[in-house]
């Protein structure tokens, strides 16, 4: 089952194997109703923890892992992604998309000529930025609806709207 990720952990956090985990969700509360979390590492393994305890502090979520009791244990997730099965996400609102539902999306134009794929999604107070690029170019697209036609998940592309001097 794909992995959604949620997190990544920076830093273990005290003495008693809590990590400090940047979450990569709009919604850290979410944190605080799960049981169990997928840690990820570079070469995709994945291993499953209980959650023992979730805090917030500021724009962080301190995790503890039930077993891992330990400063040493907790530096061992250093950089590690963490997820959740893909069955376990939010519900959306329509009009609204996950990250990774986003990434790798073909660009188009009204009509239908190739623009370039979605490269990054960045992620701003006001509204978040797709990134596109088009023969090793990026090209930064507010992921607002005067730019952007519709996104079309079925058949795997992102309808731009043709703004003069969009893609110069």
């Amino acid at each position: 089952m794909q992995k959604i990720i949620i997190g990544k952990v920076t830093k273990s956090v005290g003495l008693k194997g809590e990590i400090k985990v940047i979450p990569l969700t709009d919604n850290p509360e979410r944190f605080k109703l799960l049981k169990e979390i997928s840690i990820i590492e570079e070469n995709g393994k994945i291993t499953i923890f209980e959650i023992e305890k979730v805090s917030i502090v500021k724009k962080a979520v301190n995790l503890k892992f039930k077993g891992i009791n330990t400063k040493e244990q907790a530096q061992e997730f250093k950089n590690k992604e963490i997820g959740i099965d893909e069955n376990k996400k939010f519900p959306l609102q329509e009009g609204y998309y996950y990250i990774y539902q986003i990434l790798g999306l073909k660009a188009v134009d009204e009509e239908g000529e190739f623009l370039g794929e979605v490269k990054d999604v960045l992620k701003n107070p006001g509204n978040d930025i797709f990134v596109i690029n088009k023969n090793n170019k990026d090209y930064l697209i507010p992921a607002v609806k005067e730019f952007i036609a519709k996104i079309d998940l079925n058949n795997g592309k992102i309808i731009i709207k043709q703004i003069d001097g969009l893609f110069d």
